[in-house]
């Protein structure tokens, strides 16, 4: 492990383990509160549910927590047929079904935000509230750095060619501080990217530009209460894209954190009290917090 990477914190309370759904070995880990609300929380990429280690605590003590890595994300299977956001939005609300639950909130950071999203415009009422973020959402498409490069890449050839370990080492290092990161957490991640799931996953990202064409015009309809976190400094996805999405839902709220890409972790205190805020209420009028 990178010498930098020593850590004195772990990932604590989440205990991963796997159900088959829809053919596929999905890993989740729950932590269950007797009468409490049900919180989804889909794992970002290139990380994993373990990504949620420093909030988790925080929500379980109010909530029932049920976090899932995505097909072909985390170190759940995946099928070639999954990767887009609406063949994603598709599959989570059968993931509900599967595991009985009825209109749960979703946090649902990076790749997560525009499944979510689907998932509403397809079926309405999957979730009772979303609070995403820091995922390329708006059409026409705002992006940068790595991120715009793997959309606009003509092929994954040159990608499969790369070290992708150390591209991932290389964007977490984008973390501050970096060092908050325990080293089981950082090993999870570059598990999640190994034996060329990485590049596959890149298929995802690479469908924006046939996918969100289509969420884009059923936006103004979806009556979801939708809070969107953005960091101001992320080099893939830009604040505009939070503010354009922002603009486009009827019912949301956009809050813009000082930090880069991964504000769940950059800013995990500010981050967790957001969404406590939000789920124990702040959801049922989003419009009337400030913006």
């Amino acid at each position: 492990m990178n010498p930098t990477l020593k850590q004195s914190t772990t990932a604590g309370a989440i205990h991963p383990e796997f159900a088959t759904i829809e053919g596929l070995a999905i890993r989740y880990a729950r932590s269950p509160k007797a009468g409490a609300e049900t919180v989804l929380l889909f794992s970002p990429w290139p990380e994993s549910l373990l990504a949620f280690a420093p909030i988790w605590n925080v929500l379980a003590a109010e909530f029932s927590l049920l976090a899932v890595d995505l097909p072909g994300f985390g170190l759940s299977e995946g099928r070639p047929e999954l990767m887009s956001p609406r063949s994603m939005g598709q599959f989570l609300i059968q993931l509900n079904q599967h595991f009985g639950l009825e209109r749960p909130h979703a946090i649902a950071p990076d790749v997560a935000s525009p499944s979510v999203l689907f998932a509403e415009a397809i079926q309405s009422g999957t979730f009772r509230s979303l609070f995403i973020g820091s995922g390329a959402c708006s059409f026409p498409l705002i992006v940068s750095g790595v991120l715009q490069q793997i959309i606009e890449a003509e092929s994954l050839d040159v990608f499969r060619a790369m070290d992708t370990q150390a591209i991932v080492l290389n964007s977490l290092s984008e973390i501050k501080p970096y060092v908050a990161l325990p080293d089981p957490v950082v090993a999870d991640y570059l598990a999640a990217a190994a034996n060329g799931r990485f590049v596959e996953a890149m298929n995802f990202v690479r469908a924006y530009k046939t996918d969100l064409p289509v969420l884009a015009p059923q936006l103004p309809a979806l009556a979801t209460p939708v809070h969107i976190v953005s960091g101001r400094f992320d080099p893939n996805v830009p604040v505009a894209d939070a503010e354009a999405l922002h603009k486009q839902l009827p019912n949301s709220r956009l809050t813009v954190l000082e930090c880069g890409h991964y504000t769940w972790e950059e800013e995990a205190t500010t981050y967790s009290q957001l969404a406590l805020d939000w789920l124990k209420g702040g959801y049922q009028n989003p419009t009337s917090l400030l913006q």
